[in-house]
C-alpha cells in the first residue's frame, strides 16, 4: 500500500489534522482504497469479521489486534518444540532410520515457527540419543571430525556404515534370531 499512496490512511502523520476539502477527498479515496486491499486479501472468516468496519484504519486496527498474540504464540510453540527435542531419545528397539527420521522433521518444524536447528545440533544430538552400542564410532567420529561443521547426513552415513558393516560381519556368526553359533 506504500507503493500506492495510501498507507497514511492506515498510520497517519503527525501534524496531518487540518484538511481542506480537497484533502478530505482525496482521504476519502485512499480510504476506500485501503479498505479494498485489506478486504481483497482476506480469507471469507476474516472477512466477515471486518465487513461493518467503516474505514481502512478500523479495518488494519482490527486485524492487528486480532493478531497481536501471534508472536506469543509462535514463541511458546518454538519453546515447546525445543522441550520435544531435548526430550527425544532413542530407544533399544528403535532403528537408526527411525530417530534419524524424527530428528530430521525438527527442522521443518523450527523453520515453521521461526527458528533455526543447524546440522551441528542435530548431529550433536544424534551422537547422544544413540545406544551404547554405537560407542565406538560415536567416539571415532567425535575425535576425527569438526562436530560443529560435520553435516548431518554425513554423521548419519558414519553411522549407517557402521551398522551394515557389524551386520555383514556378525551374519555368519549369529543366526537369523541374533543367537550366537559355536561350532
Amino acid at each position: 500500500m506504500e507503493d500506492q499512496g495510501v498507507w497514511e490512511v492506515v498510520e497517519p502523520e503527525e501534524g496531518a489534522l487540518t484538511l481542506s476539502a480537497a484533502d478530505v477527498t482525496k482521504a476519502t479515496t485512499k480510504d476506500k482504497k485501503v479498505r479494498a486491499h485489506l478486504q481483497q486479501c482476506l480469507p471469507d472468516d476474516l472477512l466477515m469479521q471486518v465487513a461493518k468496519k467503516k474505514t481502512g484504519k478500523d479495518v488494519w486496527d482490527s486485524l492487528k489486534a486480532r493478531f497481536v498474540g501471534a508472536d506469543r504464540v509462535k514463541d511458546a510453540r518454538l519453546q515447546a518444540l525445543k522441550s520435544k527435542f531435548d526430550a527425544i531419545r532413542m530407544k533399544d528397539d528403535e532403528s537408526l532410520d527411525q530417530i534419524v527420521g524424527k530428528l530430521t522433521a525438527m527442522p521443518v518444524k523450527y523453520n515453521s515457527l521461526g527458528g533455526s536447528l543447524d546440522d551441528a545440533a542435530l548431529g550433536k544430538k544424534l551422537f547422544h540419543v544413540v545406544p551404547d552400542r554405537y560407542l565406538n564410532v560415536v567416539a571415532g567420529i567425535e575425535q576425527f571430525y569438526d562436530l560443529k561443521t560435520l553435516a548431518f547426513d554425513e554423521a548419519v552415513g558414519h553411522l549407517k556404515v557402521f551398522v551394515e558393516r557389524m551386520r555383514r560381519g556378525a551374519g555368519g556368526m549369529r543366526s537369523e534370531g541374533g543367537q550366537v553359533l559355536l561350532t
